[in-house]
């Protein structure tokens, strides 16, 4: 895996946050650890980014327009994805929670034609969603989602749509459930375990020798500061503002590289990899 530290190599997949705001308080949630200011991107900083993948010629497989919050909270949703697909070569993906997903902002997010939409839910009944998000939407989500696969119908859009499920304690027993009432009615459904700091519920082992994250994915938050990991929620591995250097210096960074380094030459993981429920350690 040295070759990844070849400075010639820029990230192949970015996320863009659009806000880290949410508007539902689930348990597994991330969220849950961040101390990092609250706030939506400036339509203005999003175009700026657009312009620089294309002018620096980024060649991505993704962008996900997501990282610690709903995306739907920001009004220019639909317009970013739309901007994605006109000026870069490469697949949008956005994940959402469901809740604020109506019908015409459903009809705007499909003609905006996005490769993926990935529904995040994690029960079939209203007390066990309430129970792990907060609030009682689980009647709002499965409307939504209903609307949404008939709106791609109606359209003839081929927009894939996932539902994405956390595996918890909370919600196994009734999983058996929720994937019988959608298996048929969406392109897939994605059980993950959960993903906080320091969990071993569920756990399953990853005999991989090294994270993909460093050596892949560059997280951009929602005032253009730049970060190596979804895990980094506190914004402690801060690698630059996207105005201030190039992608390529930003995937260069010293901190970055010490994370890389770790795991190509087995030295002691970095404290942000540390306890990261993703990484093997003993």
């Amino acid at each position: 895996m040295l070759h990844y530290l070849n400075e010639g190599l820029l990230p192949k997949v970015i996320n863009i946050e659009l806000t880290n705001k949410c508007n539902l308080v689930c348990k597994m949630c991330y969220r849950n650890e961040m101390e990092y200011p609250e706030g939506s991107m400036d339509i203005r900083l999003f175009d700026y980014i657009i312009k620089k993948i294309k002018d620096e010629k980024l060649i991505l497989k993704k962008v996900y327009l997501h990282w610690r919050g709903e995306p739907l909270l920001v009004d220019y949703v639909p317009y970013a994805i739309e901007q994605i697909k006109t000026n870069l070569d490469t697949k949008v993906i956005l994940f959402t929670n469901g809740t604020l997903l109506d019908n015409k902002l459903a009809e705007a997010v499909i003609r905006a034609d996005p490769d993926l939409v990935s529904f995040s839910m994690d029960a079939n009944s209203s007390e066990t969603y309430k129970n792990i998000r907060g609030y009682n939407a689980i009647d709002i989500v499965k409307e939504n989602m209903l609307d949404f696969l008939s709106l791609r119908q109606l359209i003839g859009s081929d927009v894939k749509v996932n539902i994405n499920t956390v595996l918890l304690s909370e919600n196994w027993f009734e999983l058996r459930e929720l994937v019988a009432a959608w298996e048929r009615k969406v392109d897939k459904i994605i059980i993950k375990e959960n993903a906080m700091r320091g969990n071993q519920e569920f756990k399953t082992r990853n005999d991989e020798e090294y994270c993909p994250w460093p050596f892949e994915i560059l997280y951009i938050a929602w005032n253009g500061f730049c970060f190596p990991c979804c895990m980094d929620v506190k914004g402690t591995t801060n690698l630059g503002h996207i105005q201030s250097s190039s992608f390529k210096s930003i995937w260069n960074r010293h901190a970055i590289v010490t994370l890389r380094k770790a795991f190509t030459s087995k030295e002691e993981l970095a404290p942000l990899c540390k306890g990261c429920s993703r990484v093997l350690s003993d």
